[in-house]
Order: structure tokens, then sequence, then C-alpha cells
């Protein structure tokens, strides 16, 4: 967990310094970074990070600890990121902030935090001449107590929240196995909300919650043709009201319609938190298609959850991000009349979230153009 709870400050803490060397392993920024930002509800890590980074998942290699926080790993709403130079090396504050107050009518405006000379000539310089006097921010590091949940999340957790316990991908062997419905309560066939019916398979101890799915498409590899895994059509949430051989529940929730043999799958008691994921390339090369988009269009852009036919038998991990690259295709030369193949081009970025033997499905995080099925992914 402490590996994935990484700060945007202590991120980007080393980004400056390690830009100036010349000839080092430097970090591009943008041009037109700010020279500080405040944090506000609704942010994610990514997103802040695209403001200072031309390439937001380079973390990894500008990640450094900030001794003097509390915590450094985690970053809050009304915090603020400022550019600041120490002898002579940019470097990046982090001012969580005490009071936040404009002066009274009348009153005396505070004085702005310290900062040394160069920073202070640096913020100046990215200020518009024109702008407005804004309410003075009383700001100083200091230690401070927030619940995990309001720190900024990486992405955004309405996009992949739904895609982190429903069955996604399973298995012939996982569908021969799984539990089963029976029949509905009365003789009904068709369920649907607050429907009783009976179940076999659920074993010596069942769970108290199932997810109710079918099996859907195969998922094939594009390249050998082998089917990788099935996708689960998630139908709805099942609660048990008697355990046994069959065992009674009662649908809470139904998203479609449910027959006899539709599957179950034990569901989690408690929605588990968001992880927070820590953006980062492969630890080796992978090539890989892109073989189901989840909105079911020809084609899609950035925040489409996709999935990929690299799993963890491929060493995948939460976090990897892939580059985009649209498919080279088979032309005909018009001067020679013959065949020639054009080149993989350059389309985005995606990241991978949840993994699965042979599946991994990633969000899209950004697009220079419409991403299509079969697109290639490989390590950036």
């Amino acid at each position: 967990m402490a590996r994935r709870n990484l700060s945007l400050a202590a991120v980007l803490g080393l980004i400056l310094s390690l830009s100036a060397p010349a000839g080092a392993d430097t970090v591009a920024l943008k041009p037109d970074h700010p020279g500080r930002y405040t944090v506000v509800r609704g942010d994610t890590l990514w997103g802040i990070s695209a403001r200072f980074l031309k390439d937001p998942w380079q973390w990894a290699k500008v990640w450094t600890v900030n001794p003097q926080i509390r915590n450094p790993n985690l970053i809050y709403p009304g915090d603020v990121i400022v550019f600041a130079y120490v002898n002579g090396k940019p470097q990046l504050m982090l001012l969580r902030a005490k009071t936040i107050v404009p002066p009274a009518a009348g009153e005396a405006a505070a004085p702005a935090p310290k900062m040394p000379p160069a920073s202070a000539s640096a913020t100046q310089a990215r200020t518009a001449p024109s702008q407005a006097p804004l309410a003075v921010y009383k700001l100083e590091p200091q230690v401070r107590s927030e619940p995990i949940s309001q720190a900024i999340p990486t992405i955004s957790p309405s996009v992949i929240g739904p895609f982190l316990t429903r069955p996604l991908v399973v298995s012939r062997e996982q569908l021969r196995h799984a539990p089963y419905i029976l029949e509905g309560l009365d003789n009904h066939v068709v369920l649907g909300d607050a429907s009783k019916f009976y179940a076999r398979g659920l074993g010596r101890h069942p769970a108290r919650h199932y997810y109710i799915y079918r099996q859907g498409k195969a998922l094939k590899d594009p390249d050998s043709g082998k089917t990788l895994g099935h996708q689960a059509v998630y139908l709805g949430d099942a609660k048990l009201v008697r355990p046994g051989d069959p065992a009674k529940l009662v649908i809470t929730q139904a998203r479609q319609e449910i027959f006899p043999m539709d599957r179950l799958l034990a569901a989690p008691s408690l929605q588990p938190p968001l992880p927070y994921y820590f953006p980062h390339p492969p630890g080796r090369m992978v090539h890989g298609r892109i073989i189901l988009a989840l909105n079911n269009l020809a084609d899609f852009g950035p925040l489409t959850v996709v999935a990929i036919n690299l799993g963890r038998n491929d060493g995948m991990k939460d976090g990897d991000v892939l580059r985009i690259l649209h498919h080279g295709s088979k032309r005909i030369d018009p001067v020679t009349q013959r065949n020639y193949r054009t080149p993989s081009e350059d389309e985005g970025l995606l990241m991978v979230f949840r993994i699965f033997d042979k599946v991994s499905y990633a969000l899209i995080m950004s697009a220079t153009g419409p991403i299509h099925m079969y697109d290639v992914v490989k390590t950036p």
C-alpha cells in the first residue's frame, strides 16, 4: 500500500533538479507549468501531474520522500504545490493550509509565505501582470490527521469503481464449478428485483452476498486465435436467505432479466477501498493488443475501460502504463501496385488497473485520436 500511496508533492519534488544537469536522465516539464497549484476536491494525481509533466506516468523516475511532511504519500484538497529554488536548485514545496481567510476590510494583508528570492521571481514570471490581488492564504507546513479516503486518488474512482470487484473475465474452469440458479420460487422462470430463488453449489460455508452473472463472449487472442477467457456479463446481486442444498436466496438488485442456469460468484460484504495506483512502465518489454472495449463502440477515447491480451502470466502489474499504437495495415502502392504495410503510429497511453491470468483491464488515460480494436499496446 505504501508503494502506491504516493503524493504528487513527494513524486514531483525532484522533477526540476533532475532536469537541470546536461545529459541526465531527465523528465520533460511542460513549458507552461504553473508556479503553484492548489489541490481541489475532484482532482486526481494523474491530472495534477499532467499540469507539470509532459508524460505524467514518469513519476517513478522522479519520486523522492519529503521528510518534512508526515505521511508524505498522500495529498489532500487545500494542499498547495509551490515551486521554489534552494541553493540555486529548483525544488517543490508542499504547503498545507492551516487557515484560509481573506483579510477583513481595511486590514493589511498578511505577509505571503517566505520564499527564496529566486523562487519569488520565478513565481512572478508566471503570473500575469494585470492579475488582480487575491485573498491572502495563510499556509505553512504542518502535521494534520485526515481519513485516507479523503486523499486525492490517482484516477477517478467513478470510472473504474464498478470494475474492481464484479466478475469481468472468467475461465471455463470457473464457469464449470460456479454455483448456479435452479429456479425461482413459485416456478418463476424470469427473475427480477426481490425475486426469491433456489441455487446449488454454494458449498458448506456459503457467502452472505453474491454477484449474478452469465457467460458472455469469448475473448480471443487476435494473433494466435486462442481463447483467453470469457467475458462475464453482470446481471445483479443476491443475498443468502437460507443455506442448504438447494440454498435459498433473494435478488437485491437486478440489472437485467435473470434466468435458471445463470451463475453466482461470492461478493465481498463490504466495498473495498479504491486502490492508490502508482503508474510506472512494466519491468520488461511487453507487446499486446486491445481485444475489447467495455463501451462496445468501434472507436473510443480517454476514460474508456478496455481489455488487453496481457495478464498475470505475462508479468503485468497494477499501475503498468503502456503506449497505444495504431497497428499498421496492408495497402496497395498506387505506382507499383504491390502491397506494403504502414508503420504503427502513437495514439495514446493506458494504465492497467485489474489483472486476470491472461487478460487485464486498463483505462485509456490520453489519446491523440480515436483508439480502435486490436490496436497495439507496448512498453513505453
